[in-house]
């Protein structure tokens, strides 16, 4: 125990992660040793499967295909998020306006729009559009709190030195804002993610741009869905880290900014 103690506070958080992982797949073999079900394999028949697909060339075509999208959709939802984020965090009569329309896109039906959308579009387009619709409602909170959150002390030191709004944002509020929108980007990120890969089934595209969502819905395989299902959480899990990374790097540069 003294040992333990020894350890950074990272180096304990990390020790506690794997303890969750491994409580985590304890309860999944349990649920499907009562389960006893083809459809709802253990972890042990998974794992095999699991690492002979990440050998597989179509499954890196296919994590591509969902990135491609993703990354259009995020681009999107993060320049348009970011600057009405930004001006609803500087001007409360903005925000005002926008809350009921960032509201309608927080509260919309995803499984249902989802439909409509592909209804419309192409599978390709309409995987787009939804992720782009459920992404920046999240992105737009984000750059507003952060604004918002932003010590007053540094708004009244402005004031006082006359730096203009233009130097004032670069120079002062994007650094300070970073750490805050970090935690925004990796909620939108991860959440669409599902939401590209739920719509990707949804959609039924089996074109030249093949998806993970593809690849859950087209194998007969109970195993092989279940190993595609880690493979997308594998990618969620690996994309927080980074952003942690990022978040923390960023903060320490913040930190230094301001003073």
């Amino acid at each position: 125990m003294k040992k333990f103690n020894k350890f950074s506070r990272d180096q304990k958080i990390i020790f506690y992660h794997f303890v969750g992982a491994i409580i985590l797949f304890f309860l999944w073999w349990m649920i499907a040793a009562i389960v006893h079900n083809p459809a709802f394999p253990t972890p042990i028949d998974v794992t095999p499967t699991f690492f002979s697909l990440l050998g597989v060339g179509n499954t890196y075509a296919a994590i591509g295909g969902t990135f491609f999208r993703l990354l259009i959709a995020f681009l999107i939802s993060f320049a348009v998020g970011a600057v009405l984020g930004t001006l609803g965090g500087y001007f409360y009569r903005f925000d005002a306006i926008m809350k009921p329309i960032v509201g309608f896109f927080r509260a919309l039906p995803t499984a249902a729009v989802m439909l409509i959308i592909v209804a419309l579009v192409n599978p390709v387009m309409g995987t787009i559009i939804i992720t782009t619709l459920i992404m920046f409602p999240i992105i737009y909170a984000a750059f507003k709190d952060g604004v918002v959150q932003i010590n007053k002390d540094y708004r009244d030191k402005m004031k006082m030195d006359n730096v203009t709004l233009k130097n004032s944002f670069f120079k002062i509020y994007m650094p300070l804002l970073a750490p805050y929108t970090m935690l925004g980007i990796s909620q939108a990120v991860g959440l669409g993610l599902k939401v590209s890969v739920m719509s990707e089934v949804v959609g039924g595209d089996s074109g030249a741009i093949a998806g993970l969502g593809r690849l859950i819905i087209d194998t007969e395989s109970p195993t092989e869905k279940v190993a595609y299902c880690l493979i997308t959480i594998l990618i969620i899990i690996i994309i927080d880290i980074l952003l942690y990374f990022i978040k923390r790097g960023l903060k320490i540069y913040a930190h230094r900014k301001s003073n």
